[in-house]
């Protein structure tokens, strides 16, 4: 079976899933290792420099998820949520991976229109994951109480 059937036999949420994870994880990385030391770029292989895409871009990624998680657990263990309230695994993954992409275009645009370096790259990483982190916390314990709460960025119905 070539690739392209095996993409035509996705299922729309399985093709969500995928492209996310290629919009959020491999591109911006690919963009920013290319931007900060194109000699790595173009010399390293393939999936060691896949790898590397994914380290670099999976630790914000984490921390939302990570926050998503632990209010989940707390707010499902004190009873204030039923367990689901606020949505699974893979809801998070497209809420946070739809967070992370925002995230790594936004410092990958100001890398390349103000020539930053790798320490800039970091300061706004870490500048924009705590926003963002504040942000997921105020959306587990204030929004998600109102009643058109939507649990579920995946219509699976």
């Amino acid at each position: 079976m070539s690739i392209l059937e095996e993409v035509k036999s996705l299922n729309p949420s399985s093709a969500v899933l995928l492209a996310i994870f290629f919009v959020s994880f491999i591109a911006p990385a690919f963009l920013l290792i290319y931007r900060l030391n194109p000699e790595l770029f173009l010399q390293i292989d393939t999936v060691k420099l896949l790898i590397l895409a994914v380290s670099l871009t999976s630790p914000s990624f984490l921390a939302l998820f990570f926050i998503t998680w632990v209010a989940d657990l707390v707010l499902t263990n004190m009873g204030y949520h039923e367990k689901g309230h606020l949505g699974s695994f893979v809801d998070w993954f497209v809420t946070h991976g739809i967070s992370n992409t925002t995230i790594l275009y936004l410092v990958t645009f100001i890398t390349y229109a103000f020539g930053l370096g790798v320490k800039g790259v970091i300061w706004w990483m870490v500048g924009l994951v705590s926003f963002y982190m504040a942000f997921e916390l105020w959306r587990v314990l204030v929004v998600a109480k109102g009643p058109n709460f939507k649990r579920s960025a995946l219509d699976r119905d």
